[in-house]
């Protein structure tokens, strides 16, 4: 056995995987824990104590879907929570993404594991154990990593998180065109500054999405949950529908596939939040860039919403699949009221990026796009629910 292979502690299946089993644990750094979507009892327990409505069917295969998003690993010694990373297709000229960012999330977990157990991903553990301050700069079209010690470059990059730091308190926008005239990076050269010695998940999320090209698109967390709903009976029909072979349609699902003027199989819904369903798909569809999220679930009670969603334009601990939350006061409000209130803020995949285009959070993306709720048509639907254990 070699000296890379013994650096990850294997516990369980696949020798090497801790999976997450309780449903605090998925984001436990996350300020927003306490609206963390509870099963229950019945599925909790697996018992009989009563029948869950359809409603609750499809919010518990939603959060079934969510949780296979996570894994937890020993790496060197260290605990750390894996999620799913985001990875689009052609978004970097010449960064090559493992399959086309469609896999099925066993294969990006497969994938991961393969990742980890490399020798140039232990080399990266051990270069940034060092204790000085340092950049790491990742070539991703040569799937390669390079640390730099140089004063002047160091003094650089601690100017770009300090101006960025600024930006996310003050929002002034004149900020992001100073980090884009410091950043010496671009699309596929990103330079990133890491103080101190040690490693954490946010430099393995860089490390599987900058070399090994790892993680799925929005669409493909989005299909990924209506799949866990339907089961393989959705497949089925929509394969006729796409004339495409039922195991290949998840290939095929992009961001047009929830948008209903390129597509005939889903249909707009009106946003009042008291007509949303758990499973409805928010689409934000804008010129440069459209994105889906879908709906988890919605606390009528304590006016919330949790959807979750596939991105790297996030806080940089959430970045891949994550879980966001709007705030309601009245059923009656329309998502794009005023004083509904969506929390989830943006940022850049890398802090010296300058993307996204002007929005702070995603109700502004909702807010200045053609975004809209759409839904799976019933004939697609119909039946299907009962059909999935």
């Amino acid at each position: 056995m070699s000296s890379h292979e013994r650096k990850i502690t294997r516990r369980e299946f696949l020798q090497g995987i801790i999976i997450t089993p309780t449903w605090f644990f998925i984001e436990k750094n996350s300020n927003l824990q306490n609206y963390l979507y509870k099963p229950s009892e019945s599925l909790l327990n697996n018992s009989e104590i009563s029948e869950p409505s359809e409603e609750e069917k499809i919010e518990q295969k939603i959060e079934q879907a969510y949780r296979e998003c996570f894994r937890t690993y020993e790496i060197n010694g260290q605990t750390l929570n894996l999620r799913v990373p985001f990875a689009l297709y052609k978004e970097r000229k010449g960064h090559s993404v493992y399959t086309w960012g469609k896999g099925n999330i066993s294969q990006v977990w497969e994938e991961t594991e393969k990742w980890l157990n490399e020798p140039y991903f232990h080399q990266y553990l051990e270069a940034l154990q060092e204790p000085k301050e340092k950049v790491v700069h990742f070539n991703l079209p040569l799937k390669k990593f390079f640390v730099y010690t140089d004063l002047k470059l160091i003094a650089k990059m601690k100017e770009i998180y300090s101006l960025r730091e600024e930006f996310n308190k003050t929002g002034k926008w004149r900020l992001v065109d100073k980090i884009a005239n410091l950043y010496p990076g671009n699309d596929t050269q990103v330079y990133l500054l890491k103080k101190g010695g040690g490693f954490n998940e946010k430099d393995v999320y860089d490390f599987l999405y900058c070399i090994g090209g790892i993680g799925i698109d929005c669409a493909r967390f989005t299909y990924h949950c209506q799949q866990k709903i339907y089961g393989n009976e959705l497949n089925i029909k929509l394969g006729k529908e796409l004339r495409v072979s039922p195991q290949n349609v998840h290939l095929y699902i992009g961001s047009w596939f929830y948008y209903p003027p390129e597509c005939s199989l889903v249909e707009k819904v009106e946003d009042k939040i008291s007509n949303l369903k758990a499973g409805d798909v928010i689409h934000f569809h804008g010129q440069k860039s459209s994105h889906s999220v879908i709906i988890q679930s919605i606390d009528l009670n304590n006016g919330v919403i949790r959807y979750l969603q596939c991105t790297d334009w996030g806080l940089q601990e959430e970045r891949g699949v994550h879980q966001s939350l709007i705030f309601f006061k009245n059923p009656e409000q329309r998502l794009r009221d005023k004083d509904v209130t969506w929390t989830q803020q943006l940022g850049p995949t890398f802090p010296g990026e300058t993307a996204p285009y002007g929005w702070k959070t995603d109700g502004d993306r909702y807010l200045g796009t053609k975004s809209m709720v759409v839904r799976l048509k019933p004939f697609i639907t119909s039946g299907l629910l009962k059909n999935t254990s």
